[in-house]
């Protein structure tokens, strides 16, 4: 096993990378983990690290700072959305975003439909529409462009199909996809062209259905091609809340509020991308078997008790809507948030990692969701999570913290290529929003 401890600058382009190094005695690299480990992973400076090596296995843990040296902030270019300007620019529920460097194809699941608009935001053209028939889709999850053909794929779970369209929105033809999941998880297709869409890994007449695992599966023309990325398989115990209908017609499950879970990803080389939010450490596995686990000191984010009230009685109102007088029977909500939430594999080789900031409570919110029964409570919650990225690079590196402007969303996964991130955007009056930012690096000189 080898132990380094470095600290370190530099930027390459827009994926940071060591480019100068400080060789530190052992004696220093003794101070220097005595001496960050209990700084609560600020951003500012240097990046300083332990990088730790056993077999296969690269253990990377940031101790402070950063190799931008400070907060990356998103200003906007572009935005779609605006009522004003007719149908065409009107969004109800994205399901999904791509882009093809000329065009940005966004899924509204309510019409269904698929609209194309400009890198400014002036709506192109559509592409399908509701229906049984060629070219047309039941209930469209997820979108993925062959970088082959430049050509769109469309997954329609409810009609067991992936039609797929020109950028233009010329019908090309289909696959046939099995049939009875609606999964809103993304289908990708990996650099040398293979497609990948989402898949229960494990289902079958012996699991329950809250030991499902995801994972993706290659696909093709004629239906599976063999190749399956799955979940790890984790010893981690969800922390669930249960509900059983009196009729015995459904079961609800639902995780207790800020509770610690599993959380994976995929990126467009087979690497696997996850962990336990049970603290700040995930892992990325590489097709050639090597892992690095990538960990980071940091303060975390307290849960306000007026928070934690009013969202165990949204999950007490939730609940009862399956079985009445349902009564809390899990594990009570943590005092702190977990350290992250979500993953995605952005097109140049990096991995942000979606943080839950302090909750923000909102003007006009139903004040008790358990005063209420016809969900205005989930329409207009009275507490919002805010949210921040941190950046890495697959080898553990740690490039900085994104300051994520209010409303800004990982859901559905934006788009993020070099300096471009299109995403999900909800105003303050609750409209949502696609809209186009550039990713500006902080303006760093080490000392």
């Amino acid at each position: 096993m080898s132990v380094e401890y470095r600290s370190g600058y530099g930027i390459d382009g827009i994926v940071g990378r060591v480019e100068a190094m400080r060789a530190w005695a052992m004696a220093g690299m003794i101070l220097l983990a005595a001496g960050c480990a209990g700084g609560g992973g600020g951003i500012e400076g240097e990046w300083e690290y332990r990088r730790t090596v056993q077999g296969n296995t690269t253990t990377v843990r940031t101790l402070s700072g950063s190799l931008w040296g400070g907060e990356a902030r998103l200003v906007e270019e572009a935005s779609i959305g605006d009522p004003g300007r007719g149908d065409a620019y009107l969004l109800a529920h994205v399901q999904a975003i791509e882009c093809d460097r000329e065009r940005i194809y966004i899924l509204d699941q309510q019409i269904p439909i698929i609209h194309v608009y400009d890198m400014q935001g002036e709506h192109l053209w559509d592409i399908g529409r509701e229906g049984e028939g060629p070219g047309e889709y039941l209930r469209p999850r997820s979108l993925a462009i062959n970088p082959a053909d430049g050509n769109l794929y469309v997954r329609d779970g409810r009609g067991a199909r992936i039609p797929y369209f020109t950028p233009q929105g010329e019908y090309v033809g289909q696959w046939r996809l099995f049939g009875g999941w609606s999964m809103g998880s993304p289908m990708f297709f990996a650099d040398d062209g293979t497609l990948y869409t989402p898949a229960i890994i494990n289902a079958g007449p012996n699991t329950e259905v809250w030991d499902w695992r995801g994972g993706r599966i290659a696909w093709g023309p004629e239906g599976a091609l063999g190749d399956t990325l799955a979940e790890p398989e984790v010893d981690f115990q969800q922390w669930q809340l249960v509900a059983q209908d009196p009729g015995g017609d459904g079961t609800s499950v639902n995780n207790v509020p800020f509770s610690p879970g599993t959380h994976w990803t995929y990126s467009r080389d087979r690497k696997i991308i996850g962990g336990v939010s049970e603290e700040y450490r995930f892992e990325v596995r590489w097709p050639d078997g090597r892992v690095f686990i990538v960990e980071r000191d940091y303060d975390p984010v307290p849960v306000a008790p007026e928070e934690a009230l009013w969202h165990e009685r949204a999950e007490t109102a939730n609940m009862r809507g399956t079985q009445p007088g349902w009564a809390w029977n899990g594990k009570q909500i943590p005092a702190h948030k977990p350290p992250f939430d979500f993953f995605t594999a952005d097109r140049s080789g990096r991995i942000w990692v979606q943080r839950v900031g302090p909750g923000r409570r909102v003007e006009g919110g139903v004040e008790d969701p358990l005063a209420n029964s016809n969900l205005d409570w989930y329409r207009n919650p009275l507490w919002v999570d805010t949210w921040r990225a941190d950046v890495f690079t697959c080898e553990g590196e740690f490039l900085g913290e994104v300051d994520l402007p209010t409303g800004f969303s990982f859901t559905p996964e934006p788009y993020i290529e070099g300096d471009m991130v299109i995403a999900y955007f909800e105003d303050d009056e609750g409209l949502p929003h696609i809209t186009k930012y550039r990713l500006v690096l902080p303006d760093y000189s080490p000392q």
